[in-house]
């Protein structure tokens, strides 16, 4: 059976019971192995097992966990290099003034993180699998995701969660991790139960725009622009 994820607290519902009863061996983040609680939780359908605070893709060899200020310098590269996808095409400017504007705007990105109390998930990819027993050896780091979950809809005020920058790295993509990141925070929205998750994404962005529309997304409004010559 595919293992569901746990990322924060103990799953609790009215109808749930949570049951820790075993451990399950994971890759740690700096190579070795740690152990984490393996989850049963009872409900009225049956039994499911859920891992406490990991996510696992495609078999075993990726998962999601919460980040720390030790991806920083990951997240810090990979929100660089992800930035051309997302310039709009309207916007006329020399990459390198646009990279500049972006640095500054990662300096202090981590602090805003935990001064927020926003999450960042991240995706990783297992360099070595062992079969029938734990996996060893490094893993490598793919995405990561942060999620901000103290927004307010800016005309109703409603409480959401928002998707503050997402990004995987381009020869992964496409290989389900973009999706499994996404999962991770709807998955934390409704822990903490937040109705709404949202985002914001260039009308260019075709392939973006295709993720998000298959995980669920809809369009709710459009950000125009006129170029004043």
């Amino acid at each position: 059976m595919r293992q569901g994820r746990r990322i924060g607290r103990e799953p609790r519902s009215p109808e749930t019971r949570a049951y820790p009863v075993s451990l399950l061996w994971v890759v740690g983040t700096e190579g070795g192995v740690r152990q984490v609680p393996l989850w049963v939780i009872g409900t009225e359908g049956g039994v499911t097992q859920v891992s406490a605070g990991i996510s696992y893709l495609r078999g075993d060899n990726m998962l999601v966990r919460i980040g720390d200020v030790r991806d920083w310098p990951f997240m810090h590269a990979l929100g660089k290099l992800g930035i051309a996808d997302s310039i709009s095409p309207w916007r006329k400017q020399p990459m390198e003034e646009t990279l500049k504007y972006r640095e500054r705007i990662l300096k202090g990105f981590w602090t805003w993180i935990q001064q927020s109390g926003s999450t960042a998930f991240i995706a990783e990819a297992s360099v070595e699998e062992c079969e029938g027993g734990p996996k060893t050896g490094k893993n490598r780091l793919i995405g990561y995701l942060v999620l901000h979950t103290s927004a307010k809809e800016e005309l109703t005020g409603l409480s959401q969660g928002w998707i503050m920058d997402f990004a995987v790295l381009p020869e992964w993509r496409g290989k389900g991790a973009g999706r499994e990141l996404l999962k991770a925070a709807e998955d934390h929205c409704r822990e903490l139960g937040l109705p709404y998750l949202g985002l914001a994404v260039s009308s260019h962005n075709v392939r973006a725009l295709h993720l998000y529309e298959q995980s669920g997304f809809a369009e709710e409004r459009k950000l125009m622009v006129k170029r004043l010559e």
